[in-house]
């Protein structure tokens, strides 16, 4: 679905108005309309008629030496839908072109700044900006920058408002989870609620997933090439500087069967604990290599996840003992198996950290959606992780099990490794859709 959100009201009924010339180009105004804006978004995005606060003005006029607009605040009028600055501006005598750029959110000079712009009439830079990193409301700060760039000449402009189309500058990343391509889901005998007879098939639980080791800086520029893609949007990605973001889900999620709907892990706006989106850096980084394990470096990114994976088996004995880690089931006709984390004992409680190594290559202005599938006929539940960093508390219905030292990084949890898809969205149609398969 293509979206297009009018921040100032009525296109044609704008009333925002470009910043005053210095006292000397004063002599060179054309005496016609005011130049006016009328703004669009190129997609549905997170900022909205309701909450977008104001945004910031730049403009570089033919043969200026110095900017025309240099960063002037529109700003929303009351409670309307009508942003103006300060004074006006009018269209230059003798200048047939102006180039126009904008930013939001931008809530004035004495808020807090979300971008440090840098801008002249030779070069065009936003500024750095770094995503905070959590690890258990990821998100929570995070900003949906958009920006936009035209060039207007006077002939179209005349008279008329300025179209200002902004695009999101920032990858909206999310990630779901489901029971993979044949996997029969398990069930539980619970005759308290109505589960007179358990299912043979696997169960697995979710409290937490992670984005882990990504570039968590970069600096965001105005490419100035005629043929620029991503709409002129240039992003230099820190790799020395590391993200991890992610969130402990609100309670443990039991996964649906590959037919199901899968469980948003980190779903922007879904959970009504966590109404806002996870936007991080556009950028290329490879996966994590867990051949360099002994190597400091520790590059290559991974998604994370807290989960717990049981078996329900036919017949109401297992071979050898129901003991340990296998407990009968309440039907006295299945037992269930506690398969991770590894423990001596079932305990519904124990959760373990698992991990997928994943290629990233995130542009701006895309929605990736990751749907891990756990458990399938060529799918596991991931592998052992790279040494973590401190880990936020889980809540008091999850005891976190270390692994055993024999299982090393790398080495999978059950039998397979974990699989994934991955759905690249314009947040308004086309869609692209990989099967990789990680080792």
């Amino acid at each position: 679905m293509n979206s297009k959100i009018i921040f100032l009201g009525l296109a044609g009924a704008m009333s925002l108005m470009l910043a005053s010339c210095s006292g000397e180009e004063a002599d060179e105004i054309l005496k016609g309309d005011a130049i006016s804006f009328n703004t669009s978004v190129s997609r549905a995005t997170e900022l909205t008629q309701s909450n977008l606060a104001g945004f910031r003005v730049y403009a570089d006029a033919d043969s200026y030496k110095n900017l025309f607009i240099d960063g002037a605040w529109a700003k929303r009028e009351g409670t309307s839908n009508v942003f103006t600055l300060p004074t006006s501006y009018y269209w230059p005598q003798g200048v047939q072109k102006i180039r126009f750029w904008a930013y939001a959110p931008y809530n004035g000079p004495d808020a807090a700044q979300v971008l440090t712009p840098q801008f002249s009439v030779d070069e065009q830079k936003f500024g750095a900006y770094n995503p905070k990193t959590d690890l258990k409301e990821a998100g929570k700060e995070h900003n949906d920058i958009v920006v936009a760039y035209t060039e207007v000449t006077q002939a179209a402009a005349s008279g008329s408002s300025v179209e200002l189309k902004f695009h999101h500058a920032l990858s909206q990343i999310e990630v779901k989870a489901i029971l993979g391509e044949g996997a029969r889901k398990g069930i539980k005998a619970d005759p308290d609620n109505g589960v007179d007879k358990g299912h043979e098939g696997m169960i697995v639980y979710v409290k937490g997933a992670w984005i882990m080791n990504v570039a968590g800086s970069g600096t965001l520029s105005f490419n100035k090439q005629e043929d620029a893609k991503d709409n002129h949007i240039l992003w230099n990605a820190d790799a020395n500087i590391k993200g991890n973001y992610g969130r402990v889900t609100s309670k443990k999620m039991e996964l649906d069967g590959v037919a199901g709907t899968p469980s948003g892990l980190i779903v922007n706006g879904a959970d009504a604990t966590l109404p806002y989106s996870l936007m991080l850096i556009p950028q290329e980084t490879k996966k994590y290599t867990f051949a360099n394990e002994s190597s400091t470096a520790k590059e290559g990114a991974y998604i994370l996840v807290l989960c717990r994976v049981e078996s329900v088996h036919e017949e109401a004995n297992h071979d050898g003992a129901l003991s340990g880690s296998v407990i009968p089931g309440e039907d006295h006709q299945t037992h269930v198996h506690q398969m991770f984390p590894v423990s001596a004992k079932f305990d519904d409680k124990e959760f373990g950290y698992a991990c997928v190594p994943i290629d990233i290559k995130w542009e701006p202005g895309k929605k990736y959606t990751y749907t891990l599938q756990f458990c399938g006929t060529n799918s596991g539940a991931g592998v052992y992780p790279p040494e973590l960093p401190t880990m936020p508390d889980a809540g008091d219905d999850v005891v976190v099990v270390e692994p055993d030292t024999d299982k090393k990084p790398g080495t999978p949890v059950l039998n397979n490794p974990l699989k994934f898809t991955v759905t690249m969205d314009e947040w308004n149609s086309g869609e692209v859709d990989e099967k990789p398969e990680m080792n």
